[in-house]
């Protein structure tokens, strides 16, 4: 064919083109070509697919030196990279772009990846190949990448190249979990997860934009960052996103049916700030409270300023207690016995807000313990026995920021004794009290 490059046209409702590895494709090599791009176009929703090489792919001057791809249809790319120039872009204007391993380019390869608004890039079968660094998106644009398989970017997502200056944003769909392990992202747009899960092992690889994490999906962060976070509903409690966290954040957002935690270990969750609607649900593991201090022997909650206007007491925020046999292993709470009468009020630190920083909203007239409640049905006693709700109360003190979490035993274990009965209701009255500035 001639030497200004190839194009493929697919329009078809049944039976998907496939330009496949039997056939080859020959330049004629009468002139020089400032350009050689391979175009792949058309509207056909079916599994178009390009895997023909070069016959001369020896020669990288003989190799396409980009790959276009328009129309609202699908193709997808084989064939290894050999019949593309190391520095060839790849050029998502419209539609689904999907690639197998280094159809695309070898990891050496350095030509971007660009995608348009709308676009969708797909990582196809098993393939989990790293494109982090080349990957840009069009400024103002959202486009998404599909990724099934578990993959890691090495590279940061920078998008500003040529003209762009940073401001697309991405969606992140597949059931896969993409590990963000590169440098420091520099995209303002913000990213989606819209399936499965995105984690991150990088300071700031999230960019500038907000991060909004969808129902049924996880963003796990290893490493700080100080975006603004937005975990979302998805209906029917707990089926929203899941946010875990072991670094520090910026102010996070959580919906109705949404869960934010530490993880699998106990620790601290950070935040600049946060914001939870009524329904919200906050994971609370307990192992040790006598041995061990808050962060260690069981999770604290560092909420910077706190926003608790979209609670009620109709509607009250989650806190869903995990008791650990271990750091890290779920089971019977390591040291939290089940004592009787007055002995059996144990508190300790659930964490800290900042005392200034507290908006109730509409709920300034009721005690802001009212605004929770408790989901015990994770957690048992050191030996095994269970707990209830109502054996529960948090305390916010409004003058010094600290919450403390109280654990009150059955009734009926106060006995007869009215001095008894008199203490255990004080200090669980005191502990349940609203403490104005």
């Amino acid at each position: 064919m001639r030497d200004g490059g190839a194009g493929f046209h697919s329009n078809r409702l049944v039976d998907p083109l496939a330009i496949n590895g039997v056939g080859q494709i020959d330049f004629d090599d009468v002139t020089t070509a400032a350009a050689r791009p391979l175009t792949l176009s058309g509207s056909s929703m079916l599994a178009n697919t390009f895997s023909a090489g070069l016959l001369d792919n020896a020669d990288a001057a003989r190799a396409f030196s980009a790959i276009v791809k328009n129309g609202v249809g699908q193709w997808i790319v084989d064939g290894a990279g050999a019949a593309l120039a190391p520095d060839a872009d790849v050029n998502v204007n419209g539609g689904v772009l999907g690639f197998y391993l280094n159809a695309l380019g070898t990891t050496a390869s350095n030509g971007d990846i660009t995608l348009a608004n709308n676009t969708t890039l797909r990582w196809e079968s098993t393939n989990n190949q790293d494109l982090g660094a080349r990957l840009k998106v069009a400024d103002g644009a959202t486009a998404t990448i599909q990724v099934e398989n578990n993959t890691t970017f090495n590279g940061g997502l920078d998008f500003a190249a040529g003209a762009n200056t940073g401001t697309g944003a991405l969606v992140k769909t597949g059931a896969g979990n993409l590990t963000l392990a590169g440098s420091a992202g520099t995209f303002s747009g913000g990213l989606t997860v819209a399936e499965g899960t995105v984690t991150v092992n990088q300071a700031g690889a999230l960019g500038s934009g907000t991060t909004t994490i969808a129902g049924g999906t996880t963003l796990v962060v290893n490493n700080a960052v100080t975006n603004n976070i937005v975990v979302s509903s998805a209906g029917t409690a707990p089926s929203g996103g899941q946010l875990v966290a072991s670094a520090a954040m910026g102010n996070v957002t959580v919906a109705s049916g949404a869960t934010i935690g530490r993880g699998a270990t106990i620790g601290a969750f950070t935040t600049t700030g946060t914001t939870l609607a009524g329904g919200a649900r906050l994971e609370f593991k307990i192992w040790d409270i006598n041995g061990e201090s808050a962060g260690v022997g069981y999770d604290q909650y560092a909420f910077g300023n706190l926003n608790l206007s979209g609670a009620s007491v109709s509607n009250k925020v989650v806190i869903k207690l995990i008791s650990m046999s271990t750091a890290s292993t779920l089971g019977a709470a390591g040291d939290l016995t089940l004592l009787q009468g007055a002995a059996g009020i144990q508190s300790f630190s659930f964490g800290s807000f900042n005392a200034g920083g507290l908006n109730l909203g509409g709920n300034n007239s009721a005690n802001i313990s009212d605004l929770f409640t408790f989901d015990t049905s994770q957690f048992t006693y050191t030996g095994g026995t269970a707990s209830a709700a109502s054996l529960w109360a948090i305390d916010f003190n409004t003058s010094s920021g600290a919450i403390t979490l109280t654990a009150v035993p059955e009734p009926s274990t106060y006995g007869l004794g009215l001095g008894a009965l008199a203490l255990a209701a004080d200090a669980i009255r005191r502990r349940r009290q609203t403490k104005k500035a």
